[in-house]
């Protein structure tokens, strides 16, 4: 039986990863250079700004992600510490049903969400790509086209 919910665990953190793949890149074939307009607008309308007044690319920013995740992998490391061996604890007393096995859930998506937040949507890299194209070193599809010739 505990080799199931540690299945099941896995599954999950698999599953949630799988999804979010299928839903975001579901239809992307190829990827193509942006040119300066798109990029500019795709900076102004990103939702990471919504919580800070100005729309800079600052180190405190780039700090205040590197906490945010490293609580997430904290946070993963008490779900693998506590959490799971917590949940199977009423098996080991042969009891077939405990309220921590609604658990079980949690223990696989947390992991998930650090994966994502580290490997498809990572602030940080986001923020150093804004910083580098406020520091003008970001060279578009045009410019590229340009010096190839």
């Amino acid at each position: 039986m505990i080799l199931i919910i540690l299945l099941a665990i896995f599954l999950v953190f698999v599953g949630s990863i799988y999804m979010l793949e299928k839903a975001l890149y579901k239809n992307v074939r190829s990827t193509v250079l942006a040119n300066e307009e798109q990029f500019k607008a795709a900076v102004n309308s990103s939702l990471i700004w919504g919580g800070f007044s100005d729309k800079k690319a600052t180190f405190g920013k780039i700090f205040f992600f590197i906490f945010i995740i490293f609580i997430l992998l904290f946070c993963v490391g008490i779900v693998g510490m506590f959490g799971i061996p917590g949940m199977l604890i009423p098996y080991y007393n042969h009891e077939w049903f405990d309220l921590s096995l609604l658990f079980s859930p949690i223990a696989g998506v947390l992991p998930a969400v650090v994966v994502i937040s580290l490997f498809q949507n990572n602030p940080i890299r986001w923020l150093l790509a804004v910083r580098k194209y406020e520091q003008g070193k970001v060279i578009f599809a045009a410019e590229k086209e340009t010096t190839h010739e």
